[in-house]
């Protein structure tokens, strides 16, 4: 296996500079695989993002002198447990860690200040740990496709029950959410299209309700209108 120290040395040979002022380094792809994380991270004090994907830890260690992380990406690497992220909660951003085996999500309730959270084919099974995440009033971007909490929900109403959970994500595997208001409008559109009537167009601004609505422009046709 490939130690954080070899990978040290490695990057620092590559790139001709000490590694210890750096504030992104990548150690994905290591070969052997890197399959322990180590103090030996300490010496990325100043990094904010960090790049460990496609290696085999099953466990985070080291990252208490990771002061200033933001960004970590553990993907594809062997992950049982999150426990150990805890160290970098008061930076942390953005946590990309799908195709691994994490069952739990309580190491994460402490990361307030997270943003982003990749957790796409995990072993997440219980909403009960995604509900763990609701009062994360910065986290607005998740990805929990292909995790056991999918099984048996169609695209809408997995969409809806995520956003029934974590109430403020505006973006879920990789699409923007359309609000309450917006879901409606799209529906009613669908509706007008298959049955061929006539949509109604929006109220023009600046205008009362006593306006003379045979000043209104006609509603278009079903064949002018794109469906959504």
């Amino acid at each position: 296996m490939t130690t954080i120290k070899e990978a040290i040395k490695r990057w620092e040979a590559a790139n001709q500079r000490p590694i210890k002022d750096e504030v992104e380094v990548g150690f994905q792809f290591q070969m052997p695989p890197i399959e322990k994380l180590d103090n030996n991270l300490s010496m990325l004090e100043n990094c904010e993002k960090l790049y460990l994907s496609s290696n085999l830890m099953d466990k985070l260690s080291g990252l208490p002198r990771l002061k200033h992380l933001k960004i970590l990406s553990v993907a594809r690497c062997k992950l049982l447990t999150l426990s150990g992220i805890e160290h970098v909660n008061e930076t942390l951003e953005e946590l990309w860690a799908s195709y691994n085996m994490i069952v739990k999500l309580s190491p994460l309730v402490s990361c307030k200040q997270l943003r982003v959270l990749y957790l796409n084919y995990n072993y997440v099974r219980d909403w009960a740990e995604i509900a763990k995440l609701a009062e994360h009033q910065f986290l607005k971007d998740v990805g929990f496709i292909d995790n056991p909490i999918c099984k048996n929900l169609d695209k809408e109403a997995w969409q809806n029950k995520m956003m029934k959970t974590l109430p403020r994500i505006n973006r879920l595997d990789g699409e923007f959410l359309a609000t309450e208001d917006e879901a409606k409008d799209a529906k009613e559109i669908k509706q007008a299209i298959k049955h061929g009537t006539e949509i109604p167009p929006p109220p023009l601004q600046g205008t009362t309700s006593t306006t003379n609505t045979s000043a209104q422009p006609s509603a278009p046709s079903t064949a002018d209108a794109n469906p959504t």
